[in-house]
């Protein structure tokens, strides 16, 4: 794979964003490639690989024919000012903010709220919509968790009949929360991401898979809502990085290891260095319930599969997070009779506080 450093707008970009934030406060007084290459295979790198797609269509190219559905009018909100209003201005006890919190989240997909009280998870993913958001970034506002968020709700929303992806119908499941203020917890680091897309990779969900043109679209939509809330896709940095354009809208990649990636050291060098040369911030986490292998006895959700051992979870995941690109370190995901077990007890709390003598690190380079 050819791994020639691409131009980097993205510097630039930010630059012209902060000037012109800049402007305003002082006026208010406060795996294919996608394009064309040169003779010897060189990608030609483009200004804005979504700066002509058309709102309201999907950038599916010319191989997926009538991937757009246009046959119904989409809202653009669920709530009204006042709902919104009341969402808001739900009382507040006093907290520690994110910023104070020590090292890099850690935690899990669909992670109780209650947990965390403990000493040991710091971090979420959590699907929310426009009537509970306020209330999930509250509740981990209030102890110092730090918060990714699916705001699309479930892919069946946004998949078209033929398995292609619907960008219309996605972007209005996201305009649906341009009401709702996210800037204050985006700004005091409870909100550390959108999480935009799951596995734009598999073929399995996606036919064909999703085009790197309409991923790095989606993260272009939600920057013009919220310019400071990174954007992240779960997809591995070596994928992302066949696309013939640099990244400028999309901020993060996610690495999830499981037994079959193999070595587990080789991978997650392999995929942090591809991060990099993308300009790519990088989350990390294991699929702890179905990534293990036999040796652990422990039986997976998935036929054939089995859990991670209180082992694996040590030795997998202290490579993991000892990666110093890592920002994040959050695993696929919560289940009580697993996370229960007194081993694997021990064994997170091992992580945990590996993740706490971390440096601060930024998912956005």
């Amino acid at each position: 794979m050819n791994l020639t450093s691409k131009l980097d707008p993205r510097a630039v970009r930010y630059r012209t964003l902060a000037a012109l934030a800049a402007l305003l406060t002082i006026g208010a007084c406060n795996s294919d490639r996608l394009g064309p290459t040169t003779s010897d295979g060189t990608p030609i790198a483009a200004a804005d690989p979504v700066a002509d797609t058309p709102t309201g269509t999907d950038a599916v190219g010319d191989s997926t024919p009538g991937a757009v559905d246009t046959s119904e009018t989409l809202p653009t909100d669920t709530l009204s000012d006042a709902e919104v209003l009341a969402s808001e201005n739900q009382p507040e006890a006093a907290f520690a903010t994110a910023s104070s919190r020590p090292g890099i989240a850690f935690g899990a997909f669909d992670l109780p709220d209650h947990l965390f009280n403990t000493t040991v998870y710091t971090g979420d993913v959590a699907a929310s919509g426009p009537g509970d958001i306020i209330s999930t970034l509250n509740k981990a506002r209030r102890v110092g968790a730090r918060v990714v968020v699916r705001l699309s709700g479930s892919d069946a929303g946004f998949r078209n009949s033929n398995r292609t992806l619907n960008l219309a119908k996605w972007k209005a499941k996201i305009a649906r929360f341009k009401k709702i203020n996210l800037k204050p917890y985006i700004n005091d680091g409870t909100l550390i991401g959108h999480y935009i897309l799951d596995e734009p990779h598999n073929s399995n969900t996606w036919k064909g898979q999703v085009p790197y043109a309409t991923l790095e679209a989606m993260a272009k939509y939600s920057k013009s809502i919220w310019p400071g809330l990174t954007t992240v896709v779960r997809a591995y940095p070596d994928w992302l990085s066949k696309a013939s354009f640099r990244w400028n809208y999309l901020d993060a990649a996610w690495a999830q290891y499981s037994g079959r990636k193999g070595e587990v050291k080789k991978w997650m060098k392999n995929q942090s260095a591809y991060a990099q040369r993308e300009g790519l911030g990088l989350i990390v986490g294991l699929n702890v319930l179905n990534g293990g292998n036999k040796s652990s006895g422990i039986r997976g959700q998935q036929s054939g599969s089995y859990a991670m051992s209180a082992s694996q979870l040590r030795s997998w995941g202290g490579t993991l997070v000892s990666d110093p690109l890592a920002c994040a370190f959050l695993n696929w995901k919560y289940s009580a009779s697993y996370y229960n077990r007194s081993d694997i007890r021990s064994a997170m709390g091992y992580l945990a506080n590996k993740a706490k003598t971390r440096s601060k690190k930024s998912c956005r380079i």
